[in-house]
């Protein structure tokens, strides 16, 4: 009843010309901050498999700590063939 649950929190942004491509900003809305940011978990009970991981998608890390995690995670994905799709921050 996963879908239910996204229904519920995201029914606003969803209509009957909602688009597959339109998912991504729909699950994900970014914040000023990374804590305001609101989004909807994927994985919500039971055990997740690596392999039911079509795509990692997310903002370029600034932190030096994160950019070493983002190193070791793009390789993992690699070796499973998940596309990782990194997004540029805005300068403002």
């Amino acid at each position: 009843m996963r879908d239910k649950l996204a229904v519920a929190k995201c029914h606003s942004r969803i209509g009957s010309a909602t688009i597959s491509n339109d998912f991504p900003a729909i699950l994900l809305v970014p914040g000023a901050d990374p804590k305001d940011n609101d989004f909807i978990e994927v994985h919500i009970y039971g055990p997740i498999h690596r392999h039911a991981i079509e795509r990692v998608a997310g903002p370029v890390p600034t932190e030096a700590s994160d950019r070493v995690l983002l190193a070791s995670m793009e390789r993992k994905l690699k070796e499973i063939g998940v596309p990782l799709d990194l997004i540029l921050a805005e300068v403002g």
